[in-house]
């Protein structure tokens, strides 16, 4: 029987049957799904484009991805690491979140990619050390393995697709929208402590934020605020949790104009306020 924390996370190999009616259900994704080809092949139909993939492919998928079985062989066998949304937003760190957005963007259009066999080796070694750690929960530091093992599968994920866009340039080159939305999750990345507020960001990509707003929703369904809060809530909880800051400083490490400022925003988020949060 799995537990609250498994709902929400979990890591397993599957066959032919089951990633069927996995993939059936992707119009009900909450969150993301990676799955790597360990052996068979198959065809896919993502939001309209034909897909073929064997071994040695990795795909990503999200709520924004609309998927169609076409063929599963029948010795087809996945490794299947899902992430819901809900896990994301209440245990991501502020840097697993933007390697995850970062990331997400460029995945979007081009969700599959074919590893080499020194990059397979090592997907597949962090999903069975994703694996075991959820399976561990007698570990007396569960959730931190947990947590960990994941945050290591994004970084090694991410470091091949760096590598991807390194060797072969052609293969990113992203539509112009793509490319502006991109640089406003770079922009993010490093202002969002300061910058709170879509209109710096529309400033420094010369748009109108009308304009700005529009290509972030089209491309991700959402809006450049709700990915702005996303940071900062992620760091105001990791900064509360951590009792070498007082609620005064983390007001100002994250750019509130005053205490109130930051207690307003926490509240509107999480149905708490800070110091409620930081002493539970």
């Amino acid at each position: 029987m799995k537990n609250q924390f498994q709902s929400l996370i979990s890591c397993e190999k599957l066959r032919k049957k089951n990633l069927q009616n996995v993939l059936s259900k992707s119009f009900l994704f909450d969150g993301r799904l990676t799955l790597l080809i360990l052996v068979g092949k198959c065809w896919l139909r993502i939001n309209n484009v034909a897909t073929e993939l064997q071994k040695n492919s990795l795909l990503f998928l999200s709520s924004m991805h609309k998927v169609e079985t076409e063929f599963l062989s029948d010795d087809m066998e996945v490794y299947c690491l899902w992430v819901s949304s809900k896990f994301m937003e209440e245990h991501d760190s502020t840097r697993m979140m933007y390697f995850r957005v970062k990331y997400g963007v460029e995945t979007f259009s081009l969700p599959n990619f074919d590893l080499d066999p020194t990059s397979f080796n090592r997907i597949v070694y962090r999903m069975n050390e994703l694996a075991r750690s959820i399976e561990e929960t007698t570990h007396f530091y569960y959730f931190d393995v947990v947590i960990n093992a994941l945050y290591a599968f994004f970084l090694d994920t991410s470091n091949f697709v760096e590598q991807q866009k390194i060797n072969e340039n052609e293969l990113f080159s992203l539509p112009h929208q793509e490319q502006i939305v991109q640089s406003f999750f770079e922009l993010m990345a490093k202002h969002y402590r300061k910058e709170h507020f879509v209109s710096f960001y529309a400033t420094q990509l010369n748009l109108t934020m009308r304009h700005l707003i529009l290509l972030v929703r089209n491309k991700t369904g959402r809006t450049p605020t709700s990915f702005i809060n996303e940071m900062l809530l992620s760091d105001a909880r990791s900064l509360l949790l951590n009792s070498q800051f007082s609620i005064a400083e983390i007001t100002f490490l994250l750019g509130f104009s005053d205490q109130s400022a930051f207690g307003k925003f926490f509240k509107r988020q999480t149905g708490f306020s800070p110091k409620q949060f930081k002493f539970v």
